[in-house]
């Protein structure tokens, strides 16, 4: 065990952390953009460059205007060849020793996967999987993108295999959240504004069952902007692949 003066947030965090407490990490966009992946809420997200972002990752858009979405998705949603970053593999690191219990990503890019963490909860699903929405047969995504939208079993339409706007989360998935969140005796949010529902849900109930406060260490956000839950964490907003960096440092 490790242990570090106390009171900066910094320490605290890693105090908690490499300790026997029971931790749960929830990660948004902000931990994928060193492996080149675009954020939606930063300072130059695709929801700061196009407003109507939100709107053509709905439903609606999906079934309205199908070839449009096809359009969209393909130009903004997909990066080819990601590799997972220093964040990612730390973060599979700690999992593999014991130090977290489970990952709760709002992220659809695979990445903790890619990285060797076993026990990951994608909340909207996995960017490199498709359907027919018809047939419902698989497609990868080098079909996907070569081959368009159209089944080629059924000529009915392609999908990726993500939850989008006006969606809800899979009952499993929801589940396997609230039971971790549950057990766990601190959260680490990292990369996220936290104004989707998904984990804002999550995090209400973590908040409300343990009485959290700002000053006790159950809650550490780690994010460029601020968060509707600032008041209740220890608030940091430093580079996150700086923080990675120093963390993977005691793991040697």
């Amino acid at each position: 065990m490790h242990f570090f003066r106390k009171g900066n947030i910094m320490e605290n965090l890693l105090n908690v952390i490499f300790s026997d407490k029971k931790v749960v990490v929830i990660t948004g966009a902000g931990v994928s953009t060193l492996s080149g992946i675009a954020d939606f809420r930063g300072k130059n997200g695709l929801y700061t460059k196009d407003e109507s972002v939100e709107y053509k990752l709905t439903r609606t858009y999906f079934l309205e205007h199908p070839k449009e979405f096809y359009n969209f998705y393909k130009e903004n949603m997909i990066v080819k060849n990601l590799e997972p970053n220093v964040i990612h593999q730390t973060l599979a690191t700690l999992e593999e020793k014991g130090y977290i219990e489970c990952i709760i990503t709002q992220n659809i890019d695979n990445l903790h996967e890619k990285a060797g963490s076993k026990n990951v909860i994608a909340m909207h699903g996995n960017g490199e999987k498709f359907y027919c929405t018809r047939c419902k047969k698989s497609y990868s995504l080098e079909e996907y993108l070569e081959d368009g939208y159209i089944c080629d079993k059924c000529k009915g339409v392609i999908r990726p295999d993500v939850v989008l706007y006006e969606e809800s989360i899979a009952l499993y998935n929801r589940k396997k959240a609230v039971e971790n969140i549950e057990r766990a005796d601190v959260v680490i949010v990292l990369g996220s504004s936290l104004v989707v529902s998904t984990v804002a849900n999550l995090l209400d109930w973590f908040i409300v069952k343990n009485n959290v406060n700002e000053n006790d260490n159950k809650l550490f956000i780690i994010n460029d902007q601020d968060t509707p839950y600032d008041c209740y964490s220890s608030k940091y907003s430093d580079d996150l692949g700086k923080i990675f960096t120093r963390i993977r440092s005691f793991l040697k």
